[in-house]
């Protein structure tokens, strides 16, 4: 039978409030927080045991499946419980568009187009939908289809530099230097202190073969925010391509003072510290790396391979 009536409750209500119930419900909340993978199982054993104390409840699986889509990326759980929940709620307009994101990035991205059509047909002004099927007109390389969608997103939010900013990634992550760049400028016009369109525009020039210019954005960037780590990081990653590794560790390290939690930051500068021959050093950060995670298949393969040149150097 299906439910139609269903109002969308706060996170905090949607898993009951029964004393049980309720600690669960706190639990998840606490473990979703952190986002750290070692605590993915246990925040899945909370969804699972929470639907089988409320098989009824649709927003169990809602919540399992955005959870697995949005932090852990497991699609193919995901969709079943999207759907699942959509076979309670059919008409739940943010679930809706929530699985169509979920197939355009499984690649089946004219089912995705349809749904989001649906919406549109409902309701016209929705950015969200629109967005996402500008990102499905993208993935299936119609170009045409893709700007007219971000275009009329745009002219509804003209003052969202987030907006912007996803465009942005969206095309640069087609190759679509070009459209990024605009987009990615067209958030510095709404917000010049947006640190991320700054870093957008530097990876864009650093991909297209203009070092110089990537520094000049990223240097932009921290003058607007000095402890921004992701900006240290991404420099360091900059300075790593055009092989000035003490400028990369350098920024690294000071990625890693703002943000000890980094994992990345931490693997870079262990690879970075490498390629200086500081082999020793490189491995405390690696063990780090694969310490704080230790699902980093990279880093373990690279810890190995220094291991093993260490070896070498003592026989």
């Amino acid at each position: 039978m299906v439910a139609s009536n269903f109002e969308r409750p706060p996170f905090t209500e949607q898993l009951g409030n029964d004393e049980r119930l309720a600690r669960l419900r706190s639990s998840v909340r606490a473990m979703r927080r952190t986002l750290i993978p070692a605590n993915f199982d246990a925040v899945k054993a909370v969804y699972r045991e929470a639907a089988v104390n409320r098989p009824e409840d649709p927003w169990i699986p809602y919540n399992h499946g955005h959870f697995l889509l949005t932090v852990v990326g497991d699609l193919e759980e995901a969709e079943r419980l999207l759907a699942q929940h959509l076979r309670f709620w059919p008409e739940d307009v943010v679930a809706r568009k929530g699985f169509a994101g979920l197939l355009v990035r499984k690649g089946r991205f004219d089912k995705a187009i349809a749904m989001l059509e649906a919406v549109l047909r409902d309701y016209p002004h929705d950015t969200e939908a629109l967005l996402v099927r500008g990102q499905a007109y993208v993935g299936k390389r119609d170009l045409d289809g893709a700007r007219e969608s971000f275009a009329r997103a745009v002219a509804l939010r003209p003052d969202s530099s987030r907006l912007r900013i996803t465009i942005a990634g969206t095309w640069s992550a087609a190759g679509q230097s070009g459209e990024a760049l605009s987009h990615y400028r067209g958030a510095l016009e709404v917000d010049a202190s947006c640190t991320d369109a700054y870093r957008g525009l530097a990876s864009v020039s650093s991909q297209l073969g203009k070092p110089d210019e990537a520094y000049r954005y990223y240097e932009k960037a921290l003058e607007v925010d000095p402890d921004d780590s992701a900006t240290h990081s991404n420099l360091g990653n900059a300075y790593l391509r055009d092989d000035k590794r003490d400028k990369a560790v350098d920024h690294y390290r000071m990625a890693l003072e703002l943000d000890p939690n980094s994992i990345l930051a931490r693997a870079n500068l262990a690879g970075a510290l490498a390629r200086q021959d500081k082999v020793r050093e490189a491995i405390a950060e690696y063990e780090e790396t694969v310490r704080r995670s230790p699902e980093f298949d990279a880093a373990h393969r690279s810890l190995g391979h220094l291991l093993y040149q260490l070896s070498l150097i003592h026989i």
